[in-house]
């Protein structure tokens, strides 16, 4: 593509998505998200890491009641922050697409992208398996809750699986292409789909483990007022689906 180029024009000149009427693309001092995506990765993951040192000194210290949740929770927490380290690493491109040359989509760009996309959903299975586990350690006496909590195991995984073979069948070059080669790209762009199926798909997951709990709390020998308590302590994550 550089070859057929007119001379003296280069890939860093030529905008990503054309400019709106009367709009010149600026490459020198575009305007960006950079500041912003480092305060929220920032806050956000020290936030991550002082709830889970709080969660693991309960479990470990005062409970003494550790379990595989406990686990798999450090886990998600990991691959999050690793998560955001990409995201806060690629901050130069969250500008308007006509302030971004072509040149900026190289194949350490599609590598970063990749490794986003399998980072993020180990990061989204182990978080919500970590929830799972914690209700199945609360709930498991009631044999129909456990299967409540299969389910979301299950539906959680096959999420998981289907990204996982979809970026790799389609974001992974085949020999003799490169990340950035032109087949990559086009075979990239199909999971365009994709992500709105699995975006869908863990909210509605996220809605499902916040109900499932529900029935058996109302059921509890307990005053109403402390009933809608308790469901309201579960409900409050709503905030964050």
């Amino acid at each position: 593509m550089a070859s057929s180029l007119p001379p003296g024009i280069s890939l860093d000149m030529i905008p990503a998505v054309p400019p709106p009427t009367g709009v010149q693309p600026n490459f020198i001092h575009p305007v960006t998200l950079g500041k912003e995506i480092i305060a929220v990765s920032v806050v956000s993951s020290v936030l991550a890491v002082a709830l889970l040192c709080t969660r693991l000194y309960s479990t470990l210290k005062i409970t003494r009641s550790a379990w595989y949740d406990d686990v798999t929770s450090v886990f998600a927490t990991a691959f999050a922050l690793a998560y955001a380290a990409l995201i806060i690493n690629t901050r130069d491109n969250s500008r308007h697409g006509w302030d971004l040359p072509i040149s900026a989509f190289d194949s350490s760009f599609f590598k970063i992208i990749l490794a986003e996309t399998v980072i993020g959903a180990f990061s989204i299975l182990l978080s919500k398996t970590s929830i799972l586990l914690l209700l199945y350690r609360l709930f498991a006496p009631d044999k129909r809750f456990r299967y409540f909590v299969y389910i979301g195991l299950l539906w959680a995984t096959v999420i998981f699986c289907t990204s996982l073979v979809l970026a790799l069948v389609f974001c992974v070059p085949r020999p003799g292409e490169a990340f950035s080669s032109p087949q990559v790209v086009h075979r990239a762009a199909h999971q365009d789909i994709w992500a709105v199926v699995q975006g869908t798909l863990n909210v509605l997951l996220d809605f499902y483990i916040l109900y499932i709990p529900v029935p058996i709390i109302w059921k509890l020998k307990m005053g109403r007022k402390r009933r809608f308590g308790v469901i309201a302590i579960f409900m409050t994550g709503f905030v964050f689906v």
